[in-house]
């Protein structure tokens, strides 16, 4: 939807949705904002790189229900009618209809939101598999799908894994590095919480 609020894909059989992770483990995890790797870093990053000490279980439940609630608000923002954002027709390009809206719970400035809205011939199956973490939790759809920004990913914290029942749900907070284009800063990174669930 908007930089630096939250992001996701949205189908009626599963969501995918990614949501900042509040500080303090979000400053503690960003490179761009230690001194030594502000302007440049190296990727991919080892395995071990980060240092990732046990959540408590008051953190890691404070987490889940974070993302659940991202959950929940990105649902209700994308409802074409009756949700809180009243959504117009901009354009279509290729098969993908843009809706333009205003999300007023944003800053000024950052307001207009887009929808993109398509259709993809699938079984339920298949289109909760094309958005799922995979069986482990660790696959990434952004890294999948947009491999020529995403050029690293850690996956930092496993907060809820699939389960037989539901295969398709996870739940992890993860560190992400995209190109920038900016000559000065040829790497942005970021910290997120990201939930998959199947309906």
């Amino acid at each position: 939807m908007t930089p630096n609020k939250r992001y996701g894909s949205y189908s009626p059989v599963c969501v995918r949705v990614t949501c900042p992770v509040d500080p303090p483990l979000h400053e503690k995890l960003l490179l761009i904002q230690q001194p030594r790797y502000r302007y440049s870093f190296k990727v991919p990053l080892p395995d071990g790189f980060f240092s990732t000490p046990p959540l408590s279980d008051n953190l890691r439940h404070e987490y889940i229900r974070q993302s659940q609630r991202s959950l929940v608000d990105f649902v209700a923002k994308t409802r074409l009618r009756g949700g809180p954002i009243s959504w117009t027709f901009d354009h279509e390009h290729h098969g993908v209809t843009v809706y333009r809206g205003k999300d007023m719970h944003l800053p000024s400035g950052y307001r207009t939101v887009y929808l993109n809205v398509t259709e993809v011939q699938a079984t339920l199956d298949e289109a909760a598999s094309i958005m799922s973490a995979g069986a482990d939790g660790r696959r990434d759809y952004c890294a999948t799908y947009h491999n020529d920004q995403v050029v690293d990913l850690k996956n930092l914290y496993p907060l809820a894994t699939p389960t037989p029942s539901h295969p398709h749900n996870s739940i992890s907070i993860k560190w992400r590095a995209v190109t920038a284009n900016n000559p000065l800063i040829k790497l942005r990174d970021m910290v997120f919480i990201e939930v998959y669930q199947a309906t």
